[in-house]
């Protein structure tokens, strides 16, 4: 695999010295310019529908940091181009390759370890430099971690956030699996 470029609209445009890697201000540039195979859209939430859009219209398999978008018409039209394009689109749900989330769900699977629900608390402090909540940003990898480790391809009948509270933290509660 090699980086073919990076956008950064508030860098401009030119090389990163550092690794010799052009750089451009405009994620349009990036793909007329570098023709990537595929693109890692690392952004604020509210950018990524136009950028995955873009690079998808491109003919680019296009992998988003989660969430891939915050709106089902704009998920359910991302998916229309990919399949137009024949690319894929994956959402930065990274938490399910850790090596630990592995092993547990391998122990669930096998009924090695028995468990009747999930409860995670995430007690990070949030990056204020993050425009983001804390459940947009850190708690969706908590809910995809939960169906991952304990659904097996079904979904949540019942999936609750509590408010955060004055530490940062935030509970999720996991009830009711669907069958």
């Amino acid at each position: 695999m090699r980086l073919c470029g990076l956008c950064d609209p508030c860098a401009g445009d030119g090389e990163d010295l550092a690794r010799g890697v052009p750089r451009f201000a405009d994620w349009g540039a990036l793909l007329a310019a570098a023709a990537p195979d595929l693109a890692i859209i690392a952004s604020p939430t509210r950018t990524h529908f136009a950028l995955a859009r873009q690079a998808l219209e491109a003919g680019v398999h296009t992998f988003v940091e989660k969430p891939i978008v915050t709106r089902r018409r704009e998920f359910d039209c991302l998916c229309r181009i990919a399949a137009a394009r024949g690319c894929r689109l994956m959402a930065g749900h990274v938490e399910r390759y850790n090596p630990v989330a592995i092993k547990l769900r391998d122990l669930l699977a096998a009924g090695g370890v028995a468990a009747a629900g999930y409860r995670f608390h995430r007690s990070q402090p949030h990056d204020a430099r993050i425009p983001d909540d804390i459940v947009v940003d850190k708690a969706v990898h908590d809910a995809d971690l939960a169906q991952f480790l304990f659904l097996f391809g079904k979904f949540w009948e019942n999936f609750g956030v509590c408010p955060l509270n004055f530490l940062g933290v935030c509970p999720l509660n996991f009830l009711n699996l669907a069958s």
